[in-house]
């Protein structure tokens, strides 16, 4: 599960994670820092599609829309190929939630966290983030999946700082459908 990794930045300004309520930031002279994949490392589900069953009962996504995005991730995360296809992926995936207002998902997280994301968290993960925060390290939790979904998950496991896709909002306060910031790969 907790796996060494060469980490990279990405070209471009750099992507400080979000901080939960009033942590302290990580990357302190001689602090330590636990970096925590959300997606099949901490939650055995993605963050992404664990939330998509409530979505359509509340009328703010279609099953076709969920199937298109559900066979491009399939696509990238099987068979990890083509820039196109990643680039295909995200577009899918931020066109599902054009027209969604980040308070109707807001809504929609808070009032499932416990039942949809509570049974799905690993043991091991929940004692590995508990160990941290017992020696007094930063826990950061990253996924690919929207921040809207990430910050209370990782709230909710006592992270300090967290990161994850940033979908744009229009002056509505609609999803434009666009994506800010992917965080994947290289972006993590």
């Amino acid at each position: 599960m907790c796996q060494n990794a060469h980490v990279t930045t990405p070209p471009g300004p750099a992507r400080i994670p979000h901080r939960i309520g009033g942590a302290t930031p990580a990357g302190t002279a001689g602090e330590v820092a636990a970096f925590f994949d959300l997606d099949h490392t901490i939650i055995a589900t993605s963050a992404s599609f664990a939330f998509n069953a409530e979505f359509i009962r509340n009328g703010m996504m279609s099953r076709r829309t969920l199937a298109k995005t559900a066979v491009a991730k399939l696509a990238v995360e099987v068979v990890p190929s083509e820039v196109g296809d990643t680039q295909r992926a995200m577009d899918l995936a931020g066109n599902a939630v054009r027209g969604m207002t980040r308070a109707e998902v807001q809504r929609v997280v808070d009032e499932t966290l416990e039942e949809i994301i509570t049974p799905k968290v690993f043991t091991e993960a929940k004692e590995l983030i508990a160990d941290h925060r017992r020696a007094g390290h930063s826990v950061v939790v990253l996924s690919a999946a929207a921040s809207e979904m990430v910050q209370p998950i990782a709230r909710m496991l006592g992270a300090d700082q967290f990161r994850g896709t940033e979908l744009e909002v229009g002056p509505d306060g609609q999803y434009t459908g666009a994506i800010s910031f992917y965080c994947w790969a290289d972006g993590k």
